[in-house]
């Protein structure tokens, strides 16, 4: 069996994950998943409020993500309690949403201030190839310029903001630990089948359209490499899971006694919730969650010193008695876990 070094784990946890906390305890992911579904708000009707289950199938149609509801609720209760100016939530029982009137404006003009830079940019683009490639047909021209953003999407979405670097062969950031590399012919055959005359061109045209591009460019790569980074923080394509699955695999993760107090729920139901899903991910690429033997004996001394505390200290007979009603009489066992020596 090969073994994964552990650059190329880095590679893969990098591609996989980014998990932050925001100075307002908001998460990252929860940011992104907001940003997600106002996007899917604005494309849907604005004329009457929308239920979780239509934000979470038009966040799939335009981006193909695959949002689970809970996580687009969550992330428009927290972010929105943040930012009532943005979007208004309609009902406490059945969850429904929509932009507020400035919000709605809002992303509306910066979609079309996006749409009028890409339009110039892609005239100045279209140009410049009939200056350079003067036997190009208009056929020719409409089909380079479809099989450009079908290039930029794709590398985008693969390398995110090391596109740039890749492509035009600048030096990568201090902190990137792999050199992530790209095959340009390996995009170029995903591409669809074209005329002798594009095929010719395309691959030197396709490259050149990163180098030395104008202000109104470099406006327009800025956006789709800002873009790429919250995308790429969210997606993860099939050739991504399969790298990670490879190279996690049979993976040992030994879980702190901090993470086992959150998996005791014992510091709230949202980090419960949060390493429930680590673990899930954990078991999902073919890694094997453990506790050492010395973390359980450290929980023990842990809980056995704050059952100390709360026998000198008791807890008031009112707070009992709510405990004891909210108590269902039956104990669920926690998600099972190997012990490991």
């Amino acid at each position: 069996m090969t073994v994964a070094t552990d650059a190329e784990r880095y590679e893969a946890v990098r591609r996989l994950l980014h998990i932050e906390t925001s100075e307002s305890g908001v998460s990252v992911a929860d940011l992104i998943a907001f940003a997600f579904a106002e996007m899917a708000l604005l494309f849907l009707s604005a004329d009457a409020p929308h239920s979780l289950d239509q934000i979470q199938k038009t966040v799939g149609d335009l981006f193909g993500l695959l949002f689970e509801k809970g996580e687009l609720g969550t992330a428009l209760r927290l972010v929105g309690r943040q930012q009532q100016d943005r979007v208004v939530r309609v009902g406490r029982r059945a969850d429904r949403y929509t932009l507020t009137e400035a919000r709605r404006a809002a992303l509306e003009r910066q979609v079309g201030e996006f749409d009028e830079l890409e339009k110039r940019v892609f005239g100045a683009w279209c140009a410049r190839l009939q200056r350079e490639y003067p036997n190009l047909e208009e056929g020719d021209l409409s089909g380079l310029l479809e099989d450009q953003q079908l290039f930029n999407r794709h590398v985008l979405l693969q390398h995110g903001a090391q596109t740039q670097s890749i492509l035009c062969g600048t030096k990568v950031e201090p902190d990137s630990r792999v050199q992530t590399t790209l095959s340009i012919e390996a995009v170029l055959e995903s591409l669809p089948d074209r005329s002798h005359h594009i095929v010719d061109v395309r691959r030197e045209a396709l490259v050149a359209f990163w180098s030395e591009p104008d202000v109104d460019r470099q406006r327009y790569l800025a956006t789709l490499l800002d873009n790429a980074c919250v995308i790429h923080t969210a997606h993860i394509d099939p050739r991504c899971s399969a790298l990670v699955r490879g190279v996690f695999r049979d993976t040992l993760f030994y879980l702190d006694t901090n993470v086992l107090y959150r998996l005791l729920n014992l510091q709230g139901a949202g980090q419960f919730f949060q390493i429930h899903m680590v673990i899930e991910v954990i078991r999902a690429i073919g890694g094997r969650p453990l506790i050492s033997q010395q973390t359980l004996a450290e929980l023990r001394r842990s809980l056995t010193y704050n059952e100390q505390r709360i026998r000198l200290h008791p807890i008031a007979s009112v707070a009992l008695a709510q405990l004891a009603a909210a108590y269902s009489g039956r104990i669920r066992p926690l998600i099972p876990i190997e012990s490991g020596h």
